[in-house]
Formats: C-alpha cells, sequence, structure tokens
C-alpha cells in the first residue's frame, strides 16, 4: 500500500538499514529509537558523511557510469529500454 508521503523504494529501506547497523556499532546512542533525535557528535556527523560517501560510491556513480558508457557506445537505446528508465528518476 502506497502512503500519503508515496512509496519508500525498498533499496533506499536496506541502505537505511544496513547504516544503521554499521552506525550502532559505533556509537548506539546515535540510533536510539526515542533518545537519538536531537542528538549531535562529532562522530555522529562524521559517520553519516560517510554513508553517504560510500552510498555514492557504491551505489550512485557505478550506475551512472554504466549508463553514460552505454550512451555514448553509439548504439542505439530504446526509450523502453531498461537502462533508459533506471537512470531517468
Amino acid at each position: 500500500m502506497i502512503s500519503a508521503t508515496g512509496a519508500y523504494p525498498p533499496l533506499t529501506a536496506y541502505q537505511n538499514y544496513f547504516h544503521g547497523i554499521f552506525l550502532r556499532h559505533f556509537e548506539p546512542e546515535s540510533v536510539l529509537l526515542y533518545t537519538s533525535r536531537g542528538y549531535e557528535s562529532y562522530i555522529r556527523k562524521l559517520l553519516m558523511s560517510w554513508t553517504v560517501f560510500s552510498s555514492d560510491a557504491l551505489i550512485d556513480f557505478p550506475a551512472v557510469l554504466y549508463f553514460i558508457t552505454l550512451y555514448y557506445s553509439g548504439k542505439p537505446i530504446k526509450e523502453k529500454s531498461c537502462v533508459w528508465h533506471s537512470a531517468m528518476p
């Protein structure tokens, strides 16, 4: 069922789950359910920045590179192609 705010992509949910496990290993206070809201520390900010960097390096950059490689390979890309649709959102 789609909520009022829209659907939550499964890849993003798994990505957030693994980031939570990673953060809980280094600083458990930063991911506690009721007390982590408003929690700030230098190590938490550093770890959150690294989770963004690692997500970009492992998921976003390879996908963009793959699309650019296919797009400029000279082969025609059909508009109904999976590559085209994965790059458009």
